[in-house]
C-alpha cells in the first residue's frame, strides 16, 4: 500500500496576527535498516537519504484569502496586524476537490449509463468514399507492391497509418500478411477441410448469433454471412485440432469475410494463426500460456507508462486478465465500432502483435482520468458498456490509432519481461509441493474463470443482442398490425360502400334495361303502324288515280253523245270537277254512271281531299313519334353501356362519385369560377417555430438520411417569416412544442379558401393536438370552420392543390377518397379533380401554381404521370405548364404576386433558372433555403398555412 507523509509549517506573516499554517501532502518510502545497533546517526541519514539527493525540490503554491479584522483583538494587537485569514488552499488540494467532484459527475454518469446496454457487435457504418490524392497515393504503392510481393515498397508505413481505403482493404490486408501465392492449393484444402466433421461444430453453431449481429451480412439467421462464418470456422478447427474453434475467434474471422470472399479469408486466416510476426495460434492453444505472457507484459507496459493508473488498479485489485483478455483474444473486434476495429487491423497487420499493446495503451491513456474515479465494479463496467461507445466518433477513432502508433513499445523490454515472466514461474515451481499444488489448483481455477468470464461475455453478448432484436421486431410487429389494421378498417369501408354502389349501379342497370325493353317493344309497334299506314296512304293513291281515269273517260263518252248545246252545259257544269286534284272511288262502285251523280261529284271530291289531308296529317304526327322514339332509344342504349363500364371499374365509380358531387352543386358558380380564377393574394399566414425534437422526426419517417442542424434550421425560419413579412403579410408564429416535431408541417392542418377552412385529418394520430390548436386560430380569426364527419377520412393539405380554378387532390398514404370527397363537399363551387400519388409521396412535392394558370412540376416518373393525369382529367384544359428537371424546385409559393422558390446553387441552378426565365425576368421573386427541412421531406409550402382574415377582423390589433 501506499504511504504519505503530511508535512505542517507555521508561518508568521506581518500583518496577521496568528501564524499561518501550510501543510503538505507527499508520498513517503520506508527503508528498512539493518538490525544491528551500532549504526550511527549520520549513516542513517545517508542511508535514508542517498536515493533522493539526485531528485528536483518539490514546489508547492497556495490560495490565501485574507479580510479586515473587526475583533478587539485586532485592536490590541500592533498596528499591522489587520488581516485575518479566510481561506488557506494548495493548488494540489484544488485539484483533489476538482477531481472528487469530477469523480462524483462520472460515477452519476456511470450510473445513468449502466441501464444502458453494451454496444452490441458490429455495430457502425465505415463509408467507401475517398479523396481522390489518398486513391493516387495507395495506386501508386500497389503498382510497385504487385512487382514484388516480398518486398513492401517506401511509404507504406504512413499510409498504413493513416487508414486503409475501404474499397483496397481486401487486397492490402492480404498484401500484409504474406497470404497470396499458391491461391489453388488452398483453396483445394479449403473444400476438402469442408468436408470433414468438426468436433467444435456445437460451440460454433451457437456462436453464429453472437458474431456482429448488428451488421447487414450476419443479421440473418441462415443467411450468406452466417454460412460463410460457418464454413470457414469449421475449415480451421479441423485444419488445426490442437486449437480446434476457441470462442472469440469468430470475429476475427466476420472481420476478414467483411472485405473478402471466404476463400482468400480461410488463406489470410491461417496465415495469422500461424506466422511468428502474429502468435495468434499459440495464444489459443488450450493452456492460455502465450496469453498470460501478454497479460504480463500489459501489466509491466502500464506500469512503465501509466504509473498512477497501476497503482489504483492495484489497490483495487483489477488484473489485466479482467479487460484485456477480450482485446487480444478477439484482436479488438469484438465490442468496438467497426470504423476502429478496421483501423486496428491495418495496424496489426503491418506491425505485428505489439501493436495491439499500443492500442490498450492509447485506450487505457485516454481514459486514465474515469478510471482514477471509479471503484471495481465501476471500472468493470466502464470497460464493458462505456469504453466502447466512446469511440463511435471517427475523430475520436483516428486520434486514438494515432496515439497507439506513437507508443514506443521496446522489443528488448518485452522480451525481458516475457523472460521475467517464467522465470519466475520457474522459481514458483521449485517451492514447496503444497504450494505448488495449490498454485497449480490456482492455475487451473484461473483458466476456468477466464473461460468463464469469456463464455459469460459470450452470453451477456448474445443476450443483449436477442433482445434488442426482440424489442425491434416487437415494434416493428406493432407497427405493421396498426398499420393493417386501419388499413383493415379503410378497406373494409371502401368494399361497404363499393358493395352499396354496385347494389345501386345494378337496380339501375336493371331500371334501364326495362326501360329499354318496353322502349324496343314500342318502338316495333310503331314501326309496325306507319307501315300499315304508308301501305293505305299507297291503295288510295292507286285507286284515286284510277277513278280519275275512268271519270275523264266517261265524261269524254257522253260529250261524244250529246250535240252541241249539250257539250256546251256539261263542259261547264263538270269543269270544277276536272280541276279536283283526286276523286276517290268506293270500292264496289259500279263503273257506269248516269246522270243523276254528276251533282254531287264536287261534294265527293272535296270529303276525298279532307280525308287525304288527315291521312297526311296523321301520317307526319306518326314520322315525328318515330324519330323521338328512335332518339329516346339511342339515349338509353348510351346509358345502358355507361352503366354496365361503371360497374366495371371500381376506381372510376371513385372518381365519379366525387365528380357527382360537384356536378350537384352550382353549374352557374362552377363557370363563373372557371372564368375568373382566384387571385393568390392572402392577407396572413401561421408558421410554428422549430423545436429541438425536430431531429427525432426523421426517426419517425423510420429513414434517417441526415441529422438536422437545429441552429441552421431556426436561421432558415427567421429568413422565411421575414420574407413573409416583407410581402404585406400578418405572420401568426406558433411556440415551439416538442411533443409535437411535425409541426414545422403547417400546411397539413388544414385547407382554406374563399373564408372557409376545411380542418382536416392528418394520417399520424399524434398531430390531433396541433389539428385543434390551428382550429382555433382560425375560427379566432373569422374563418367559417368545416370539420369532417366521415370517420375514416384522411387528407393532408399537402395533396391538395388549388389553382384558382379547381382543386386537385392526391390521394396518397395520407389522403383517401373520403377526405377528397370532404374537400368537394365543403368547396361547391369549386371542381374537385383526384390524383393518384404513386409512392406515397405527397403532390405537392411536385407541381405548385407560380402564375395565373401556370404550373411548376417536375422533371421525374411520378412528375410526369401526375401531369399525365392533370391533363386528362382536369376541369380546365389551358393551364401552362413549366417543367424542371429536380423535383425539389418544382415547390414554390406564389404570393401577392411573388414567387418564393429555392437558391439558385451548383445544385439547382439550372432549373431556378429555367422557372424565371418563363416566368419572366420582371417577376418578383425571392430565394429561401431550405436543405435542413428537406431532410425530413418538409418543402417550402409545407412551412405555412395561408389565409385571408374576414373584412371585421383585418383592422383588429394582433
Amino acid at each position: 500500500a501506499r504511504v504519505f507523509l503530511t508535512i505542517a509549517l507555521d508561518l508568521v506573516i506581518s500583518g496577521i496576527h496568528e501564524p499561518v499554517r501550510f501543510l503538505i501532502e507527499a508520498k513517503a518510502r520506508v527503508c528498512i535498516l539493518n538490525s544491528k545497533g551500532d549504526i550511527l546517526s549520520q549513516d542513517i541519514s545517508d542511508t535514508i537519504w542517498s536515493p533522493f539527493k539526485k531528485l528536483s525540490p518539490f514546489t508547492e503554491e497556495f490560495d490565501m484569502i485574507l479580510k479586515e479584522a473587526t475583533s478587539k483583538i485586532s485592536s490590541l494587537s500592533r498596528q499591522d496586524d489587520t488581516y485575518e485569514v479566510v481561506l488557506l488552499e494548495s493548488n494540489s488540494e484544488a485539484e483533489r476537490r476538482a477531481k472528487l467532484r469530477q469523480s462524483a459527475a462520472v460515477a452519476t454518469t456511470a450510473a445513468e449509463e449502466d441501464d444502458d446496454e453494451p454496444m452490441v457487435s458490429g455495430f457502425g457504418h465505415v463509408s467507401k468514399e475517398c479523396d481522390e490524392e489518398v486513391l493516387g497515393n495507395w495506386s501508386d504503392i500497389l503498382s510497385k507492391w504487385r512487382k514484388n510481393y516480398a518486398e513492401r515498397p517506401r511509404g507504406l508505413q504512413a499510409l498504413v497509418r493513416r487508414g486503409i481505403p475501404e474499397a483496397l482493404r481486401g487486397e492490402v490486408w492480404q498484401l500484409l500478411a504474406g497470404s497470396v501465392g499458391e491461391e489453388n492449393e488452398m483453396i483445394n484444402t479449403y473444400r476438402l477441410l469442408l468436408t470433414k466433421e468438426s468436433a467444435s461444430e456445437r460451440v460454433i453453431v451457437n456462436d453464429l448469433n453472437r458474431t456482429f449481429p448488428a451488421h447487414e451480412y450476419f443479421k440473418e439467421a441462415g443467411g450468406i454471412g452466417q454460412e460463410a462464418l460457418y464454413k470457414l470456422s469449421r475449415a480451421y478447427s479441423v485444419r488445426d485440432e490442437e486449437v480446434g474453434y476457441c470462442q472469440g475467434l469468430s470475429f476475427v474471422i466476420a472481420t476478414l469475410l467483411i472485405h473478402m470472399p471466404e476463400e482468400q479469408a480461410f488463406m489470410l486466416l491461417c496465415k495469422l494463426m500461424e506466422d511468428p510476426k502474429y502468435l495468434l495460434r499459440e495464444m489459443y492453444k488450450a493452456n492460455f500460456e502465450n496469453l498470460q505472457v501478454r497479460f504480463h507484459q500489459l501489466t509491466c507496459l502500464i506500469q512503465d507508462n501509466l504509473p498512477d493508473l497501476y497503482g489504483h488498479f492495484d489497490d483495487l485489485k483489477v488484473e489485466c486478465h479482467m479487460y484485456a483478455s477480450q482485446w487480444f483474444l478477439t484482436l479488438f473486434t469484438a465490442k468496438f465500432p467497426l470504423y476502429l476495429v478496421f483501423r486496428v487491423m491495418d495496424i496489426f497487420l503491418y506491425e505485428g502483435f505489439n501493436a495491439l499493446f499500443g492500442v490498450a495503451l492509447a485506450l487505457l491513456k485516454f481514459s486514465q482520468k474515469d478510471l482514477l474515479s471509479l471503484d471495481f465494479e465501476g471500472i468493470m463496467r466502464f470497460f464493458r458498456v462505456n469504453l466502447p461507445k466512446k469511440y463511435r466518433c471517427e475523430d475520436h477513432a483516428d486520434e486514438l490509432v494515432q496515439t497507439a502508433c506513437s507508443m514506443k513499445i521496446n522489443v528488448k523490454k518485452l522480451k525481458r519481461y516475457e523472460k521475467d515472466y517464467f522465470m519466475r514461474r520457474a522459481e514458483e515451481e521449485q517451492g514447496e509441493l503444497p504450494l505448488q499444488r495449490l498454485e497449480a489448483d490456482n492455475k487451473r481455477l484461473t483458466e476456468t474463470c477466464m473461460r468463464s468470464e469469456l463464455e459469460n461475455e459470450m452470453l451477456a453478448l448474445e443476450l443483449v443482442n436477442d433482445r434488442v432484436r426482440l424489442k425491434s421486431n416487437l415494434d416493428q410487429a406493432d407497427e405493421r398490425i396498426e398499420k393493417l389494421t386501419r388499413e383493415l378498417q379503410a378497406t373494409r369501408s371502401i368494399v361497404k360502400e363499393s358493395e352499396q354502389h354496385t347494389f345501386r349501379l345494378n337496380e339501375e342497370s336493371e331500371n334501364i334495361r326495362d326501360a329499354f325493353r318496353r322502349t324496343c317493344d314500342e318502338l316495333q309497334q310503331t314501326q309496325k303502324i306507319v307501315t300499315e299506314y304508308k301501305q293505305i296512304c299507297s291503295q288510295l293513291n292507286d285507286q284515286l288515280d284510277k277513278q280519275k281515269e275512268r271519270y275523264n273517260n266517261k265524261i269524254e263518252t257522253i260529250q261524244n253523245l250529246c250535240c252541241d248545246s249539250c257539250k256546251t252545259s256539261m263542259r261547264v257544269r263538270v269543269s270544277p270537277l276536272t280541276s279536283v286534284a283526286s276523286i276517290p272511288e268506293r270500292e264496289g262502285m259500279n263503273d257506269d254512271y248516269n246522270d243523276d251523280i254528276l251533282p254531287t261529284a264536287s261534294s265527293i271530291s272535296s270529303s276525298i281531299t279532307d280525308r287525304l289531308h288527315q291521312v297526311e296529317i296523321e301520317l307526319a304526327e306518326k314520322k315525328l313519334a318515330l324519330t323521338e322514339a328512335l332518339c329516346k332509344n339511342q339515349e338509353l342504349a348510351h346509358q345502358l353501356r355507361h352503366s354496365a363500364s361503371v360497374a366495371s371499374d371500381s376506381d372510376t365509380n371513385s372518381v365519379n362519385s366525387v365528380r357527382s358531387i360537384n356536378s350537384n352543386n352550382n353549374n352557374n358558380s362552377t363557370i363563373i369560377m372557371l372564368t375568373y380564377p382566384f387571385d393568390f393574394h392572402f392577407t396572413s399566414a401561421i408558421v410554428s417555430r422549430v423545436p429541438a425534437s425536430l431531429k427525432d422526426a426523421a426517426i419517425c419517417q423510420r429513414e434517417i438520411r441526415e441529422v438536422i442542424n437545429i441552429e441552421k434550421a431556426r436561421r432558415q425560419h427567421q429568413d422565411y417569416i421575414a420574407v413573409l413579412r416583407k410581402l404585406g403579410l400578418d405572420v401568426i408564429e406558433l411556440p415551439a412544442d416538442e411533443s409535437l416535431p411535425e409541426g414545422v408541417f403547417v400546411e397539413d392542418t388544414a385547407v382554406t379558401c374563399d373564408g372557409i377552412a376545411l380542418i382536416c385529418r392528418p394520417g399520424l394520430p399524434g398531430r390531433i393536438k396541433e389539428v385543434d390548436i390551428i382550429r382555433t386560430i382560425l375560427r379566432r380569426e373569422g374563418l367559417s370552420i368545416i370539420d369532417i364527419k366521415d370517420p375514416l377520412a384522411t387528407i393532408d393539405g399537402g395533396d391538395v392543390l388549388f389553382t384558382g380554378r379547381e382543386f386537385f387532390v392526391g390521394l396518397s398514404k395520407t389522403t383517401n377518397l373520403a377526405g377528397a370527397k370532404a374537400v368537394a363537399s365543403a368547396f361547391p363551387e369549386y371542381p374537385v379533380t383526384l390524383i393518384r400519388v404513386k409512392k406515397g409521396a405527397h403532390l405537392k412535392n411536385f407541381v405548385s401554381m407560380v402564375g395565373v394558370d401556370t404550373m411548376a412540376i417536375g422533371g421525374s416518373d411520378i412528375a410526369k404521370d401526375l401531369l399525365r393525369q392533370m391533363e386528362e382529367m382536369s376541369e380546365y384544359k389551358f393551364y401552362k405548364i413549366i417543367t424542371l428537371r429536380e423535383d425539389a424546385t418544382a415547390n414554390c409559393l406564389w404570393i401577392n404576386g411573388s414567387i418564393l422558390h429555392l437558391p439558385a446553387d451548383h445544385r439547382y441552378e439550372e432549373s431556378i433558372r429555367t422557372l424565371i426565365n418563363r416566368l419572366g425576368s420582371t417577376l418578383s421573386h425571392s430565394e429561401l433555403l431550405n436543405n435542413e427541412f428537406a431532410k425530413i421531406d418538409c418543402v417550402l409550402s409545407n412551412r405555412c398555412l395561408l389565409f385571408n382574415r374576414s373584412k371585421e377582423h383585418q383592422n383588429n390589433d394582433r
